[in-house]
């Protein structure tokens, strides 16, 4: 195309990230957008950890496009220290999301999240939620969906005691499984 020299025909280089994962990770690992900007997920919380200071090189290529290393130093093009490592499984995330998915259809709900910790060592395993978007394509879907809003939104813990409660007064025998009875312990 450029050798064509066509004239108002500009080439430009369009760097960009990919997301093998796709969506399995969308709701955890976020996405720049297409101006390199960080629009959520890790990429937005990490941005300043994850940033690469990038310099242009100029460089020679041999006749079959092979770099020619002439006067650039050893280890500018491959040298990256920087490590972010998650204790996500993606075979649990997968199953996960796909479970997920299939009870937020079962129960026609608007939305759904699983977590699933190791309790030995507090380390998250998995962390899905529904609906999700891919963060490939993020400008087809609506921005919305790019919060993980399981971790991220406030909730009135209340309810989420109840079950705790009810196990309790259960186990204790305060309260009978059978339908409308209920003793009052003395």
């Amino acid at each position: 195309m450029r050798q064509l020299g066509i004239s108002g025909l500009d080439l430009e280089a369009y760097p960009q990230r990919v997301y093998p994962q796709g969506q399995l990770f969308a709701n955890v690992v976020g996405f720049l957008n297409l101006e390199r900007v960080p629009q959520a997920g890790l990429e937005q919380s990490r941005d300043g950890e994850l940033r690469r200071h990038e310099t242009t090189l100029s460089m020679r290529h041999g006749a079959d496009g092979t770099p020619l290393p002439e006067g650039i130093a050893a280890g500018s093009l491959y040298g990256d220290d920087l490590r972010l490592q998650l204790t996500l499984d993606s075979r649990l995330q997968q199953v996960a999301q796909q479970a997920l998915a299939a009870q937020v259809k079962k129960w026609n709900a608007k939305r759904g999240a699983a977590m699933v910790m190791d309790v030995r060592n507090g380390e998250m395993l998995a962390l899905a939620s529904t609906p999700t978007y891919d963060p490939n394509r993020f400008w087809a879907f609506q921005p919305g969906l790019f919060r993980e809003w399981s971790v991220q939104d406030l909730y009135e813990p209340g309810s989420t005691f109840k079950p705790i409660n009810l196990a309790l007064a259960l186990q204790e025998k305060a309260s009978s499984p059978a339908a409308g009875s209920t003793t009052v312990a003395p």
